[in-house]
């Protein structure tokens, strides 16, 4: 049995009621694939993807669009660029903070006392390497104050020939 669909009625609803193909189709009781056959026969334009989801999410029919608004776009909390809505950052700084805490974990060796070539060693994290320098330098300035630090930076660069 072949389906009658004329011209401007396909015209009307498709382009200038902006309707679906699966609307159509239900209407006139047929297949998408013959309506679609029917635009291309036509020399109809076909919308894209794009073009038909931009007509079927169109104002509250949006996912965005909640209780009387649009929600508004999630944003990295670093760089502020638009992402998914269930991350916190884009990929490029969620992996700058990955390699930021494997680095913080890493194993390094710190030497105690440093002259007569002595052993004596401490095997730490990188991050608490870090904060045992932060806890020397903060108790010398809260001892001697600045003068203290800069006595004992210049002491340090002398005594292990460290040049500026």
């Amino acid at each position: 049995m072949r389906i009658n669909i004329p011209k401007n009625q396909l015209e009307q609803l498709y382009n200038i009621n902006k309707k679906s193909i699966r609307y159509i189709a239900s209407k006139f009781g047929c297949s998408n694939w013959v309506v679609l056959n029917r635009l291309e026969k036509f020399n109809l334009n076909v919308r894209s993807q794009n073009e038909t989801k931009s007509i079927i999410y169109k104002g509250k029919n949006n996912p965005s669009y909640k209780h009387g608004k649009y929600t508004m776009k999630k944003r990295c909390k670093d760089c502020n660029k638009i992402i998914s809505h269930n991350a916190e950052r884009c990929h490029k700084c969620a992996n700058k903070i990955i390699v930021k805490k494997r680095r913080q974990n890493e194993i390094i060796q710190h030497h105690i006392y440093l002259r007569e070539n002595s052993n004596k060693t401490m095997i730490l994290s990188r991050k608490n390497h870090a904060l045992l320098h932060n806890n020397a330098y903060r108790y010398l300035y809260e001892s001697q104050g600045k003068k203290g630090i800069d006595k004992y930076l210049k002491w340090f660069k002398k005594e292990y020939k460290i040049k500026d």
